[in-house]
């Protein structure tokens, strides 16, 4: 799904960060190693988390309370700051988390190129025009 989104994006303002996490029982490093094909897109880096502290510190952003985040979506504006090392809410998500999350930020692939166009279109439309030089 990532990967088709990323075929429909041209902008090389896209930056794209994959964080594979162990946790179900059988995700290991080397199993998230091969899954790294599922997002090959030259933009897209990939990471092992060996525990789930990242996971853990992005549930109060979204909402969950009793389970970390996983299998969600995180879209952040390209000026976001991360203050003191805390986790912001991003400007928007998608997850594939049902009944946990809110059903109208179930992933779905046309959905999720169109609020990543919105925030390159922002962030385009955010930068001063060059004018001519004197």
């Amino acid at each position: 799904m990532v990967q088709s989104t990323l075929e429909h994006i041209t902008s090389t303002d896209v930056k794209v960060y994959v964080v594979w996490e162990p946790i179900r029982l059988w995700d290991r490093e080397g199993a998230a190693k091969n899954d790294q094909a599922l997002v090959s897109d030259a933009r897209a880096r990939h990471f092992w988390a060996r525990s789930l502290e990242l996971a853990r510190r992005f549930q109060h952003p979204l909402g969950l309370t009793t389970e970390p985040a996983w299998d969600v979506y995180l879209l952040y504006a390209a000026d976001a700051t991360w203050p003191n090392d805390n986790v912001p809410a991003p400007s928007d998500f998608m997850h594939q988390l049902s009944g946990r999350l809110p059903d109208d930020k179930l992933l779905d692939g046309p959905e999720l190129t169109r609020r990543v166009m919105k925030l390159v279109d922002q962030r385009r439309e955010s930068e001063p025009l060059a004018g001519p030089r004197r």
